[in-house]
């Protein structure tokens, strides 16, 4: 496909502006009956940032048109100026993952992230105080963890 939307690092399409993308993936709209229904959440690895390497989940939000179109100004970068919610660590290169990983915005507003390559997931409120976390400790990497109501009705066929 095409590219409907850039974000995040105008020197790749000759536009100034701060890059704000390091190695990003796992784009995804936030779907409805979630806060922030109809941004998008990226995960951004943060591989070779200027200072030093480490991971932020971001949370954009797209400058639409009343038409479902984008305005783009010749020569100027793709709005917005800065990010709508961003997930650091504290210590911010305390959370690296180089590549795989991901994050998905829950119904009750919080996000769920996944940092792959060393297996360890946890949830995050809008505050980004984490509320629980897991270590999966067989040394094996996730790729991508995805949290489903209890009354998922896949689960259902387990009972």
């Amino acid at each position: 496909g095409d590219i409907l939307y850039r974000w995040g690092n105008p020197s790749a399409y000759g536009a100034p502006g701060d890059q704000e993308f390091f190695g990003q993936h796992d784009a995804q709209w936030i779907p409805a009956g979630s806060p922030g229904a109809g941004n998008i959440l990226v995960f951004n690895n943060g591989q070779f940032r200027p200072e030093g390497n480490y991971s932020t989940v971001e949370e954009i939000v797209l400058e639409m048109n009343t038409d479902g179109s984008y305005s783009v100004t010749s020569g100027s970068a793709f709005g917005p100026a800065s990010q709508q919610w961003v997930y650091t660590s504290e210590n911010p290169t305390d959370f690296f993952a180089r590549n795989i990983s991901g994050a998905q915005r829950l119904p009750n507003g919080n996000t769920l992230i996944c940092e792959g390559p060393s297996g360890y997931i946890f949830e995050v409120n809008a505050d980004g105080t984490i509320l629980w976390d897991y270590q999966n400790t067989d040394g094996v990497p996730v790729f991508r963890a995805i949290k489903y109501s209890a009354d998922y009705l896949g689960l259902s066929r387990l009972l």
